[in-house]
């Protein structure tokens, strides 16, 4: 039996907006928009994997708190205890596998919609970024680019896409821009891929995805196979992978039928950790000393070891679905995946020319701005894959407001790059539900729709229609200025916000250290602050040998200094720092020239 003042979070993506776990139950199964991740935590200093990925089921009552499984020999956990819940995800970390440092570039905006049918389609939408000077990390060319050759033939059919090694650089050279492509685990009856998986046993008969059938990633030739299925796209130039359907797609087809490594039922939760896996295993032995850029639709315990983000699958489009995403994503994060993004205006449906969509649209993209992964996707009317998604699609207003955050995206890349080197190195948590740093104060304990995104930002979304403003929880051990006006407010209030339809409510923590595009380093007063500035190459493993970079910036609130720590791996530079002015004073701007030895600015 549980502690009263126990508050419990974690066990993955759920659509039910719980936060708070005390009293609450949840099947833990996989299946397209639910991502279960067995791994729960405690305000008081524990936590726990429960290591079965067969389906089962979570109750907290006032009996005590319980997991049934429907399968297993042996009941299988794993313990952790911690002062912080950091500790306790990075322990589960330091077991599970830590996870990876990801490309600079995953970190910058994404343009996807379901779907860009051919090269002058997506070079249209990446010229006319371009000309806009609006920055775009990656374009995502997503299905059917096989065309006549079928799905799991993993080939580009010519027709459409003539050459994709040319289409990639030309990408990436002309445009400023990564290629990511749909990759599905499923294989169409009667191709010459499903016909050698099937000699080798390794094709799970019924299990249907798109218009295939799933292959088995729990066989060992069936995983062999497949690396070798895909060396030629890998080859092909791609920067990343979008691993759909991996719960697997049609879990009904697929439960009744019996894997290498036992029935479907036993395993079914784990089929996206082992493929994963598998991707990564190719990915590594093809591009040694690369980052991998990978994008699943779900995850189960330990697969952030393979350096896979994850989306919430194709979800409806309407603001009711925009609040239930943020505590879904808040609790995959305490699970111990910390990457994690929906499609933003939600998948299935939404019309771009519809004033009311518009609105859903706009406040998601300001949400999905302060999400670990920064992509737009959907299936826009017509609903027949030719609907448009691009910015330029919701009119002129909205286009200048979705521009604006993305451009506060790219400002803030170097504190955003910074916490994915705590990630890796630390077992750090980006996108934070409140009582990761706030536990003390029993108002945040369930609260659904205000996160932390690192130590600086208190990230506010709006969820209503036709709202102007909302009200805010400040959590009591700090105090909080508004990004906008730089006025302070005391924590441990609540206070209403104002958020017109061009600004989402965003708050700084009294006593932060921001550094910004630019070379840009950005005090915000109030308390002692402290914050690392992580700078390596962006995209090679080098950093697992020490080549990189760690300026530790110290903010002394008492004597009005900034220490800049020394660093000799550091490149030179010339930062400006900005002391912000706050409830009216104006901001004090000093240089300085860095080199690697300490310095301290004084204002």
């Amino acid at each position: 039996m549980l502690d009263d003042a126990d508050a419990l979070y974690g066990l993955g993506e759920f659509r039910d907006s719980y936060m708070n776990l005390r009293g609450k139950e949840r099947e833990l199964i996989q299946f397209n928009t639910q991502s279960a991740v067995p791994v729960i935590w405690s305000t008081r200093g524990w936590g726990l994997m429960w290591d079965n990925p067969s389906r089962t089921v979570y109750r907290d009552t006032p009996e005590g708190m319980s997991f049934s499984s429907d399968r297993g020999d042996i009941i299988d956990y794993y313990f952790f205890a911690g002062d912080k819940p950091d500790d306790i995800i990075a322990s589960y970390r330091s077991l599970t596998g830590a996870q990876p440092m990801l490309p600079a570039w995953a970190f910058g905006y994404h343009q996807s919609r379901n779907r860009y049918h051919n090269e002058a389609e997506l070079v249209e939408v990446a010229s006319r970024m371009k000309e806009l000077g609006v920055p775009m990390a990656s374009i995502f060319i997503d299905y059917h680019y096989w065309g006549k050759y079928g799905t799991g033939s993993h080939r580009f059919d010519e027709s459409l896409w003539p050459d994709i090694k040319a289409l990639t650089k030309r990408l990436r050279d002309d445009y400023g821009t990564h290629s990511v492509i749909t990759m599905w685990p499923c294989f169409k009856e009667g191709i010459d891929n499903y016909n050698r998986l099937d000699s080798a046993g390794a094709i799970l008969h019924g299990a249907k995805a798109i218009d295939g059938v799933l292959y088995d990633p729990f066989n060992p030739e069936g995983r062999r196979l497949y690396r070798e299925m895909i060396a030629d796209i890998i080859d092909s130039g791609i920067d990343g992978w979008f691993l759909d359907g991996v719960e697997p797609d049609d879990k009904n087809s697929f439960l009744p039928t019996v894997t290498h490594d036992g029935p479907a039922t036993r395993v079914h939760s784990a089929y996206p950790l082992v493929h994963t896996s598998n991707f990564r295993e190719a990915l590594d032995k093809q591009r040694p000393g690369q980052r991998h850029y990978m994008l699943t639709r779900c995850a189960w315990a330990g697969q952030q070891r393979n350096g896979t983000a994850v989306w919430s699958g194709d979800i409806p489009t309407t603001f009711d679905e925009l609040s239930k995403q943020i505590p879904a994503g808040l609790q995959f994060t305490a699970a111990g995946v910390p990457y994690w993004t929906t499609d933003i205006g939600g998948y299935l449906k939404g019309n771009p020319k519809s004033p009311a969509y518009r609105e859903v649209f706009t406040r998601w993209f300001q949400y999905g701005t302060f999400c670990p992964v920064f992509r737009n996707h959907g299936r826009r009317h017509p609903f027949n894959t030719n609907g448009p998604n691009e910015i330029w699609s919701y009119g002129d207003t909205v286009q200048q407001i979705i521009t604006d955050y993305i451009a506060l995206r790219y400002d803030l890349m170097p504190y955003i790059y910074s916490l994915s080197a705590r990630v890796t190195m630390d077992g750090y948590t980006p996108m934070r539900l409140l009582a990761f740093d706030f536990a003390g104060d029993s108002r945040v304990l369930d609260v659904k729709d205000q996160f932390m995104y690192g130590p600086a930002f208190l990230v506010c979304p709006v969820t209503t229609a036709g709202a102007t403003s909302r009200e805010v929880v400040l959590a009591a051990g700090a105090d909080w200025i508004d990004y906008r006006s730089a006025k302070t407010a005391q924590g441990g209030t609540t206070v209403t916000a104002d958020a017109p339809r061009e600004w989402m409510p965003l708050y700084v923590r009294a006593g932060s250290v921001i550094p910004r595009a630019g070379d840009v380093i950005e005090v915000w007063p109030g308390a002692d602050a402290e914050f690392a500035l992580y700078e390596d190459d962006g995209s090679s493993l080098d950093y697992l040998d020490g080549k990189y970079s760690n300026i530790v910036l110290k903010w002394d609130e008492a004597a009005r200094t900034l220490t800049l720590g020394a660093d000799a791996r550091a490149p030179r530079h010339e930062f400006t720092v900005r002391l912000r002015g706050v409830n009216g004073a104006k901001d004090s701007v000093k240089k300085v020239a860095y080199d690697g030895k300490a310095k301290t600015v004084k204002f």
